[in-house]
């Protein structure tokens, strides 16, 4: 079991310093993911991990919601 765990962290370490962001969902319901870069969404279920490439672009960032409805509010609630 250990080495198994250990394999898997340095998997997800060898690629965050590749570039990537490594989004995994702990949550207890799913969610989706917004990339900026290009408006593509993709849905994150509950345990579900998704590998992003963040290289080579220029005001690329990722939104993380779980009602599309308050991806752009702002405030708090």
């Amino acid at each position: 079991m250990f080495s198994k765990t250990l394999f898997a962290v340095q998997a997800l370490v060898a690629s965050a310093l590749a570039g990537n962001a490594i989004i995994i969902n702990q949550c207890g319901y799913p969610l989706s993911v917004l990339s900026t870069l290009d408006g593509s969404k993709t849905p994150l279920p509950v345990g579900g991990q998704m590998i992003q490439g963040m290289v080579g672009g220029a005001g690329k960032s990722l939104k993380i919601y779980k009602d599309e409805a308050d991806l752009w509010t702002r405030g708090t609630r």
